[in-house]
């Protein structure tokens, strides 16, 4: 801990909630990451000084059941008649269960909803309700009336219940979808106005009678078209954006660029330049100069910062501080001892291919070691903070704030889409990647997964099983999609036997939340399956990839599209292999690598296919030799802006020098005159 902190991650300084003088009894207090001060949220058994107490300041007082966002750590099924749902907290600080789910049933055969008998696995039919439920709205909190027999009398439906005041329990205005709405206020259920066909961009918004208003959105029109008042007609265009494995560069090639390679400063052992020269050529790069660039565009982003260019030179940079200072603040004898001891912490994460031990330590500690350092330093913050997010209720914007509270780089996150849109976390495995002997490659922990409506089933495989991806009940029957799932009903349809259909590994991987490898580093290559190209596609004015390649038939798989943190998708096979995957959503500009696998129960890789890398410019999918000629036209090298002032200088010096001696010449002159 340093000085005015009052901890530092676990370090709290010996203090608990009850001896931190914060005025609990109890609970377990933590840090705060960032602000290195103490994090109360889950201290218990607030006592207030006299006369302070409070409601809606965030703290559990005295007579308080709830208080602002903090309910006690009590959830919706505390309290009978409730499966599951949201515990929310009212203003006069009570708990407001109108975001619970009330218990419901799945019918049986043979009984009939609609005769008005409750019969079977029925909770209600018309105005009957079963004995043992509750009748009253005052269930759901302040509320009075009575509650309402559901959809397929399956469960009690509060449409009647109203507050004291008279205000209906469903309410068009309360920032909350219910009852059918498309949005409420700026809840707008993640829609924009290109969701909708004929819309190019501008506002969408919510009328007050929560249905979505249109009249500020620009309709598309194409370019040399007249513009209207109606959405254009459908245009596909499939661009020049296609993508496919490199051709094979040949040993002439790769021979003439390390000679190009050896012509440039190199500081490093004399094997690097020919791991460099085969590294480029897995990209179909050939020139040296782009070579370089390709491996400099892939170094630390703290030597990026520094204006620091190669890997040799970012080395230098960053093992000073995370290595040689770390071995003189530990008193770790200098030179090979001190690198040993810090290789001895790492080596169980490092991932060398098919190097052996020996092999691996030599260039680890040789070429990578203050970058190994640095990068796990880097990510340490980020992944204490991802370790909360695991589950379905987060969104692509609480990442994105993590990754930039963290330092890391924006492009961390793979894909550019609405802050709101939520996604699914699962922890992974870290591996310090060093196999390719010239850039290092950390993955995260952490794989993500589109989950629009957070029932914690990704929206792929809600398209297999035929389920709404913007709702967790798609039959309406009361149970989300994934408790019928887990159970082995259809989520598609209310009632009926189980469907006695056998989950594939990644569906039983995600239920029972194990972690989910990566093929960067695990799993071995069947050349069965393969990423064969990435296609941009322009649909109107938005910009799609499809990613498409081989599998076995009929077999359901995971595609992984990397930046730095994995996105996971899912798509299946037909009967001849091949599958094919619309991505509806942009890429962060920079290389990308593509993996297609097969999942087992465990989250293990089985299969995996070679890796199809990419790079996008500007939403194109483009070449790394398009993306780095497209990168030295953009941001032109310093030194020739450098070279243009120089030279320019000189010139202005020369003239300047050239003037006065004019003067000095036509002063004498006139002097003897």
């Amino acid at each position: 801990m340093q000085s005015g902190e009052q901890c530092d991650l676990t370090n709290l300084n010996g203090k608990t909630c009850a001896t931190a003088g914060l005025g609990f009894t109890g609970g377990t207090l933590l840090c705060s990451v960032g602000s290195c001060t103490f994090d109360i949220s889950k201290c218990t058994g607030y006592i207030p000084p006299p006369g302070t107490a409070t409601c809606n300041n965030g703290l559990l007082e005295s007579g308080e059941e709830c208080d602002l966002q903090n309910v006690g750590g009590k959830r919706c099924t505390d309290f009978p008649n409730f499966s599951g749902g949201t515990l929310g907290c009212s203003s006069n600080c009570t708990l407001d269960k109108r975001g619970c789910t009330v218990i419901t049933a799945i019918p049986t055969a043979g009984q009939s909803c609609g005769n008005g008998i409750v019969e079977g696995n029925e909770f209600c039919d018309g105005s009957a309700i079963a004995a043992y439920l509750p009748k009253d709205c005052s269930i759901l909190g302040n509320f009075t009336g009575t509650l309402s027999c559901g959809k397929n009398c399956a469960h009690l439906d509060p449409i009647s219940c109203t507050t004291p005041s008279g205000e209906p329990y469903y309410r068009c205005g309360n920032g909350k979808l219910e009852n059918n709405e498309e949005c409420d206020g700026t809840n707008l259920n993640n829609a924009r106005c290109n969701s909708f066909k004929g819309f190019s961009g501008g506002t969408l918004s919510c009328t007050s009678s929560c249905t979505f208003d249109r009249s500020a959105c620009v309709v598309f029109n194409p370019a040399g078209t007249v513009p209207s008042n109606t959405p254009s007609s459908d245009t596909k265009v499939t661009s020049p954006g296609t993508i496919t494995q490199p051709p094979a560069v040949t040993i002439q090639e790769e021979q003439k660029l390390q000679a190009g390679l050896e012509q440039q400063p190199s500081l490093d052992d004399p094997t690097y330049t020919a791991d460099v020269a085969r590294y480029c050529a897995t990209f179909g790069v050939t020139d040296s100069s782009q070579c370089s660039a390709l491996v400099s565009n892939e170094i630390d982003i703290e030597c990026k910062n520094a204006g620091i260019k190669t890997r040799q030179q970012c080395e230098i940079f960053l093992h000073k501080p995370y290595v040689d200072d770390t071995c003189v603040s530990e008193d770790i004898a200098a030179g090979e001892t001190c690198q040993s001891t810090i290789y001895d912490r790492y080596k169980d994460e490092l991932y060398c291919g098919g190097l052996d031990a020996d092999a691996c330590k030599t260039i680890a500690t040789k070429r990578f070691l203050g970058q190994v350092v640095s990068g796990v330093q880097k990510n340490r913050d980020f992944n204490i903070a991802m370790s909360e997010k695991i589950g379905p209720s987060t969104t692509v914007g609480d990442i994105v704030t993590i990754i930039r509270e963290s330092k890391l780089p924006d492009e961390t996150f793979p894909v550019l889409t609405d802050a709101s849109r939520r996604i699914m976390v699962r922890s992974s495995d870290r591996t310090i990647d060093v196999s390719s002997k010239v850039v290092t490659d950390i993955t995260s922990p952490y794989v993500i997964f589109f989950d629009d409506d957070g029932d914690d089933i990704p929206n792929d495989l809600e398209r297999e099983y035929g389920t709404d991806p913007n709702n967790s009940d798609s039959d309406g029957d009361g149970y989300d999609d994934k408790t019928e799932i887990e159970n082995g009903f259809d989520p598609t349809r209310t009632g009926g036997p189980p469907t006695g259909r056998e989950l594939t590994g990644i569906e039983q991987a995600l239920i029972d939340n194990v972690p989910v490898e990566q093929p960067l580093t695990k799993g071995e290559v069947d050349p069965e399956f393969t990423v064969e190209k990435i296609d941009t596609v322009t649909e109107e004015d938005e910009i799609t990839y499809t990613i498409s390649g081989k599998g076995a038939p009929h077999t359901l798989l995971t595609v992984y599209l990397y930046s730095e943190m994995p996105l996971v998708l899912a798509v299946r096979t037909d009967e001849f292999g091949n599958w094919v995957y619309t991505l509806d959503s942009d890429l962060v500009d920079g290389k990308h690598v593509a993996y297609v696998s097969v999942l087992d129960d465990e989250g293990r890789i089985t299969k995996k296919s070679e890796p199809l890398s990419f790079f996008i410019r500007r939403a194109q999918a483009v070449t790394a030799t398009s993306f780095l000629l497209d990168e030295a036209i953009v941001t032109p090298p310093t030194t020739s802006f450098l070279t243009y002032y120089a030279v320019g200088g000189i010139s202005i010096a020369f003239i300047g020098f050239a003037l006065f001696l004019f003067y000095l010449l036509r002063k004498n002159r006139h002097v003897g005159q």
